[in-house]
């Protein structure tokens, strides 16, 4: 993936736009890519998007409003077939295989 603004950089050497959180997935490790020569497709049925939730469980896009983040920000990555309304029993094999590094600045 490429980086875009506020998040510039790479995992290796993470830039961020003042008053901005970013995450970075990725790496120079053996499977710290989504997908790797040789090794197939890290992520097996996983959703593409990883998002932001605060402590309290609530999907955030930015930090500060009404308390968001501050006791904490979670990545979640979550399988394909994960639903919010009904539990489900997963059908397919999942897997996921994620790691990189973080970058804050200061407003």
């Amino acid at each position: 993936m490429t980086a875009t603004a506020p998040c510039l950089g790479s995992p290796e050497e993470p830039v961020v736009s003042a008053g901005n959180f970013c995450a970075y997935r990725g790496g120079k490790g053996a499977g710290s890519k989504e997908t790797e020569t040789g090794v197939g497709n890290v992520d097996k049925n996983v959703t593409s998007t990883p998002f932001f939730e605060s402590a309290s469980g609530e999907k955030i896009t930015e930090t500060g409003e009404a308390g968001a983040g501050d006791d904490g920000v979670f990545i979640v990555f979550r399988t394909s077939e994960f639903s919010e309304s009904e539990p489900v029993t997963v059908q397919k094999e999942s897997n996921l295989h994620a790691k990189g590094s973080w970058a804050v600045a200061a407003k």
